[in-house]
């Protein structure tokens, strides 16, 4: 989870907008700036637990609501793991710094010159973002994350890319695997290709 601050108050309110991020997949949620701890605990049951259960971890950057008595409780009520990046190593948050950057970029393509409305396109940037393909994984964070490819205006224009197979049947969920695992290879080939950049640019620490 990450917060995004706009500099940019909407016509409603809000000028900050939480990022919840899982295979890729992202739910973007405007929130004002002075959003307290317990809505935002609110935001994250109304628009990810409901939806889609409650999770194993929970991955965030040391903001102060993140580290309080109240988020630190309800994660333990839902039986998550905190795990905190670290200012030490940013390699650690760079997948969230890459997010948040190409959302900026698409928001600045649809917002009115006055840019009051950001917070209105969120539905439309989060589905722009999780049907495009993504570079670590190979899929689209929709496919892999909800296990099948939203029609979109494309499978007219090339109906062969479609997947014959029906949700639910034997042949749907062979593909299924074979997608995780073809997202798992294209994962670690990234992790892989970050941490020996990241090498390369780390000095050795002397004492």
């Amino acid at each position: 989870m990450d917060f995004m601050d706009t500099l940019v108050t909407s016509k409603s309110g809000k000028r900050h907008f939480i990022i919840v991020r899982f295979t890729k997949y992202a739910r973007l949620v405007a929130m004002p700036e002075t959003t307290r701890t317990d809505h935002v605990i609110k935001l994250f049951m109304d628009n990810w637990v409901r939806d889609f259960g409650l999770p194993k971890s929970i991955v965030s950057d040391r903001d102060v609501r993140f580290t309080s008595e109240l988020w630190k409780k309800t994660a333990e009520q839902m039986g998550s793991q905190l795990q905190m990046t670290s200012g030490n190593h940013p390699e650690a948050n760079e997948k969230a710094e890459q997010m948040n950057r190409v959302v900026q970029h698409l928001l600045r393509h649809y917002i009115k010159p006055s840019q009051d409305d950001w917070d209105e396109k969120l539905p439309l940037i989060a589905s722009l973002y999780n049907n495009a393909v993504h570079s670590s994984t190979g899929v689209s964070p929709n496919q892999l994350h909800l296990g099948w490819k939203p029609r979109s205006a494309l499978d007219f224009l090339l109906p062969e890319n479609r997947s014959s197979a029906t949700p639910g049947t034997l042949e749907y969920g062979v593909e299924y695997k074979k997608l995780l695992q073809q997202a798992v290879e294209h994962i670690k080939k990234s992790q892989q290709a970050m941490i020996a950049s990241e090498n390369k640019h780390r000095r050795q620490s002397s004492f």
